[in-house]
């Protein structure tokens, strides 16, 4: 049964037939029906290359003369579900598409193995409904992203984020309230310490600096840490939020804030998926910077896609118009940008290098899936008499974030050695914690009963902190009638912090603006309106991301061509060479025997062909205009013979008729510039197809 999308890609396909220009359809007609009788009906003829495309010896040659880059093109076009010529120049090039792919383009076209479709964004390819049965298996990922070779092994770097890195991060960033200099970056005195900590030695001061630098820059870009007068802290609300989502996607925005931090929440949510999303499409063995690129042009469209690209902002537009860049961003040039923050951050890897000296990169073990052990355990606190705590692995960024209130980091490894001290509890304290959630939070991951000296040293930190106390927040003085009524009140209870005096309360409003709101539910009369109300700021959370399927292992290895691709060539060639006809035709139907268009002896017909002017000489002048003007409405090169000089090769953009005279600008795909040629000092002008890199 043909599904739903089959049958509009024939309707589609159909529609692009019958609207192609009556003399063009008549050319591609004739090349695999051979002689047209006029009058002729167009349905007729549709229905007959319709009728020769479901030839089970024309599929089979067909499938037989596809070559390497023809399998990357009709790959990248299925993968994708429809490209448009720009992207393909893109993917394959990195820049201004070259003539010989353009023609190689224009090859598949007529060949019948694409066919041009339209919406609401343009042009775009896609395969031919008639033969997507017969060449789709050798269109895999495999055939469009080779797996590289490793010829040189490395190890993998030996720095990757974990829940226990990053939550190892918070209570160093709580033990270095002064931890960034105005302009955001470390100061010296934090290296050093971080680089003590991590076991980073002054050989490495450079390497710790780095990871410092750019993990506090993920962290701030994400509001994380926010800066208080000119001190570090965190954001416990935000951070919470942000330890609640799953450990994947915490490293994916992490990486994405790193790389581009400038962006609008729906742009970073965007680029954290991508990077997710190209990940998953890395093989066991890895892939090159530019294969990675190139998947993530997978990731972002068609099949593969998690999560629809998010168009820009109005903001970000203006922006984009200033600098006079494209509204949405290539898939390549966002994963260029987040490349080297995954690196930094230990998402990827490099394990080796191929054979043209290109490094080789896979995703860290726990995003490749191959992480195994400890996840999930709970009892893996270890406390000793002096109060020294051992974290083994095991415990989410979630659960370790409430032991990072209480304790001080001094040694990361495998596992992470902690202090508990008096300073530590004191903050843990003015973090709004109690001696007994303290030792109560401890108690549950401890692997053992906590020392007995922890409790009395904990309620003991707890009588001297409370012994002079410093409160910032709302002050509300009630009678005692109100006071009784307020202590109980639902709306107001949940805000009262402690009592300060009687009828005198400490209240933790967030702003006039919610004292105003409470008190007025409350009910309590006489109080006047809180002067100076400003609004709240709610911060959201993250968007949540998908997460991506691991498909790197369910993909077959690239199946190559069926075997016969040189023998068809050349029985055809054989075939050819047995026939009595011109040598015009013979040279045109050569020709097409090589770009791989005759699939069946019976279009080797001198009716298929349509004589036409290629090639003018010196005294032809009106020919070589001819021939120059044919060149650029069929986007084809000229080859053009000067006395004295080499013959030169460009694709014709522009011909400019003056009296006497007529000049042709040429354009080449080497960087070399423009150049203006007078079609009269030409001693030959032909009119030639873009070499095809098959």
């Amino acid at each position: 049964m043909i599904g739903e999308e089959q049958k509009q890609l024939r309707k589609d396909w159909l529609e692009y037939l019958t609207k192609m220009p009556t003399d063009a359809f008549l050319d591609l007609a004739k090349i695999y029906l051979g002689e047209i009788r006029t009058p002729f009906n167009k349905q007729r003829l549709q229905e007959q290359l319709s009728i020769f495309l479901h030839d089970e010896t024309n599929r089979k040659n067909i499938k037989s003369l596809l070559s390497p880059n023809d399998i990357k093109i009709l790959a990248l076009i299925h993968l994708t579900g429809g490209v448009s010529e720009k992207q393909i120049g893109g993917f394959f090039t990195s820049g201004k598409i070259s003539h010989s792919l353009k023609e190689h383009i224009v090859n598949l076209e007529e060949r019948l193995l694409i066919f041009r479709r339209s919406d609401s964004n343009g042009d775009f390819f896609s395969l031919n409904p008639l033969l997507q049965e017969t060449i789709e298996p050798l269109l895999t990922k495999d055939a469009l992203i080779p797996r590289p070779v490793s010829t040189v092994s490395c190890a993998a770097g030996d720095f990757f984020l974990t829940p226990g890195f990053l939550a190892a991060y918070v209570s160093f960033v709580l033990g270095h309230e002064d931890l960034c200099k105005a302009d955001g970056t470390p100061k010296k005195k934090a290296v050093r310490d971080f680089a003590l900590i991590y076991s980073k030695e002054d050989a490495e001061s450079d390497s710790a600096e780095r990871i410092l630098k750019d993990i506090t820059s993920a962290f701030m870009n994400l509001n994380l840490i926010k800066d208080n007068n000119g001190k570090s802290e965190i954001d416990w609300t935000k951070l919470e939020r942000f330890a609640q989502m799953e450990e994947t996607h915490q490293y994916a925005y992490l990486c994405a804030s790193l790389s581009c931090p400038a962006v609008s929440r729906r742009g970073l949510q965007t680029n954290a998926q991508l990077l997710l999303d190209t990940i998953s499409m890395i093989p066991q063995g890895g892939y090159t910077r530019k294969s990675i690129l190139q998947a993530a042009v997978l990731a972002s469209t068609g099949k593969n896609k998690s999560v629809a690209a998010a168009g820009p902002s109005r903001f970000e537009s203006l922006m984009a118009e200033t600098k006079g860049e494209s509204e949405r961003t290539n898939p390549m040039d966002m994963m260029d940008r987040l490349f080297d923050g995954a690196v930094s951050l230990g998402l990827l890897h490099q394990t080796g290098k191929d054979e043209n000296g290109e490094k080789i990169f896979e995703p860290s073990d726990f995003l490749a899936g191959k992480m195994t052990g400890a996840a999930g355990k709970k009892n893996v606190v270890s406390i000793d008499a002096g109060f020294s705590v051992t974290v083994m692995p095991g415990l989410s960024l979630g659960e370790l974030l409430p032991l990072m209130k209480c304790l001080d980091i001094s040694h990361f490894d495998v596992a992470a050695e902690y202090e508990l001290s008096r300073s530590s509890v004191m903050r843990a304290f003015d973090l709004g914690c109690t001696p007994k959630e303290i030792t109560n939070l401890l108690d549950s991951h401890s692997s053992y009963e906590l020392p007995q000296n922890l409790h009395v040293a904990v309620e003991d930190w707890y009588n001297s902190y409370s012994s002079a106390m410093l409160y910032h927040g709302y002050v509300l003085k009630l009678s005692e009638r109100n006071a009784v009524i307020a202590e109980k009140n639902p709306s107001l209870a949940p805000h009262i912090v402690t009592h300060l005096a009687p009828g005198v309360l400490l209240l933790d409003f967030a702003n006039d603006d919610e004292a105003s709101s409470v008190i007025s539910k409350a009910g309590i009369d006489a109080v006047g309106k809180v002067q100076s109300v400003g609004a709240k700021t709610v911060v959201p959370p993250l968007p949540p991301l998908k997460t991506a399927a691991r498909i790197r292992e369910n993909l077959p290895r690239e199946i190559q061509p069926a075997d016969g691709y040189n023998k068809i060539i050349e029985e055809m060639h054989k075939y050819l060479d047995s026939l009595s006809l011109e040598d015009d035709a013979k040279e045109k139907l050569s020709e097409r025997i090589d770009r791989h268009v005759i699939v069946n002896s019976s279009q080797l017909t001198a009716a298929s062909i349509r004589f036409e002017l290629t090639e003018a000489f010196a005294m032809d002048y009106a020919g070589k205009i001819h021939v120059a003007e044919s060149a650029i409405q069929e986007n084809k090169l000229l080859e053009i013979e000067i006395e004295d000089e080499k013959i030169i090769q460009g694709m014709p953009v522009g011909l400019e008729k003056k009296s006497g005279n007529a000049t042709v600008t040429l354009a080449f795909d080497d960087g070399q510039p423009n150049r203006e040629i007078l079609l009269s000092s030409a001693v030959r002008v032909k009119k030639i197809r873009a070499k095809i890199i098959w």
